[in-house]
């Protein structure tokens, strides 16, 4: 972990390593590096301390979508959303995967929930591609 390129998540491990968004942090760098296995391991560390930590669950969803553990990521994603039902990256992060297994029934209803919870421009490209799929299902 000592070569990652992006140390803003190694920066907050090495400043708390008992902080479970530093591990998150560090996690997500890793897997936007592709480094998906590795970031696997620092969700669980960020878990291991807090167990509620919704974000950390999701995001350990979108590890196991680039190993092809898609079924695991869906599992992973609804974690996240018994934790916080209105968590709408979660709701979008299933979606897709839901999409991808062509599971259309379940990713429309995962799409419109991401819909009514969405708001704003942050969301404006998943906003996009949530309707694009919507209307290419009707």
């Amino acid at each position: 972990m000592n070569d990652l390129n992006d140390t803003s998540g190694a920066s907050a491990v090495k400043f708390d390593p008992h902080s479970p968004s530093g591990w998150s942090n560090l996690g997500a760098a890793l897997l936007s590096q592709s480094r998906d296995a590795e970031a696997i391991g620092c969700f669980e560390k960020s878990l291991e301390l807090d167990p509620r930590f919704g974000v950390a669950w999701s995001i350990k969803g979108n590890s196991f979508v680039g190993l092809c553990r898609y079924d695991d990521a869906i599992s992973y994603h609804d974690k996240a959303l018994e934790l916080d039902k209105s968590y709408v990256c979660a709701w979008y992060d299933k979606a897709r995967v839901e999409d991808q297994l062509g599971h259309s029934t379940e990713a429309a209803a995962s799409y419109r929930e991401f819909l009514a919870l969405a708001t704003g421009q942050e969301y404006a490209k998943e906003i996009e591609c949530a309707s694009k799929r919507l209307l290419a299902e009707l």
